[in-house]
């Protein structure tokens, strides 16, 4: 929906936006909430594992093929969305919190 405010409901650290969403705000986020940078990292995995098998989605036969394409975009972004949050949340380890 390229109309639409992407920014996020709530801050994540400072991010207010994916692009703005670094290791660092992951981290800042992470210790402001009493977590685990390791469980962070554990639950993206997760997340990341879980949109992998959204592509499943696609198999519905009952879409029409606008719909199919439209929520194959989701899809992608979705799954490519979680694999790069693996990869923020990997390099929180190195992410210095005063």
């Amino acid at each position: 929906y390229p109309k639409l405010d992407s920014t996020f409901a709530m801050a994540v650290g400072d991010a207010f936006t994916w692009d703005e969403l670094t290791p660092f705000e992951l981290a800042h986020f992470a210790h402001a909430c009493g977590i685990d940078r390791k469980l962070l990292q554990r639950e993206a995995q997760r997340l990341a594992r879980a949109m992998a098998k959204a592509g499943s989605l696609l198999d519905f036969e009952g879409y029409l093929p606008q719909e199919r394409a439209f929520l194959r975009s989701i899809v992608e972004l979705a799954v490519s969305r979680s694999q790069a949050l693996v990869e923020r949340t990997r390099k929180t380890e190195h992410a210095s919190i005063p």
